[in-house]
């Protein structure tokens, strides 16, 4: 390891960082939530014990949360860092929370759903495909064709060819 340079050889053309950057020498963004997100609340008169939270993302799509996972959502603002999030949340559900856990939810859920905005870029919210969304088809046989592939199918007393009945 070089004295001056901080680096570690493994013997190969490769270096290797001796030690990870310090946590306080890496700046930290505050959070802020992607455009358009709108904080719906309690689904109310759900069915369930605990009313999940709604939250509509710009595109439209309204994604469910816990109860717990919408607090956080509620607070970030853009201002707020993890630690001040992490106290105001356990304010408000009367648990310790802690500011790693905050920013385990940010990354591991608010961040993929596109509910929160990556640092230092626009974020684009992932695409569901709506299952009862209309979808653009296209007409593969005919009528005519239809009909003929329809008859070929069936025998002459109207049951399935290869269809045998004792």
């Amino acid at each position: 390891m070089g004295a001056s340079t901080g680096q570690l050889t493994t013997g190969r053309s490769a270096v290797v960082p001796a030690q990870p950057p310090a946590e306080d020498c890496v700046p930290v963004v505050p959070p802020r939530l992607t455009d358009g997100v709108e904080l719906l609340g309690e689904y109310k008169s759900s069915g369930y014990t605990k009313p999940p939270s709604l939250v509509r993302r710009s595109d439209g799509q309204v994604i469910q949360m816990s109860p717990l996972l919408y607090q956080v959502t509620c607070r970030i603002d853009g201002s707020r860092d993890a630690t001040a999030i992490a106290q105001a949340v356990s304010k408000d559900i009367g648990r310790s929370l802690s500011a790693d856990l905050v920013r385990h939810l940010i990354g591991t859920k608010l961040l993929p759903l596109g509910i929160v905005a990556a640092q230092g870029a626009p974020a684009t919210a992932p695409k569901a495909s709506a299952l009862l969304a209309l979808r653009v088809r296209s007409t593969l046989l005919s009528p005519f064709g239809s009909n003929l592939a329809g008859r070929r199918s069936s025998g002459p007393s109207g049951s399935r060819a290869g269809c045998r009945h004792t």
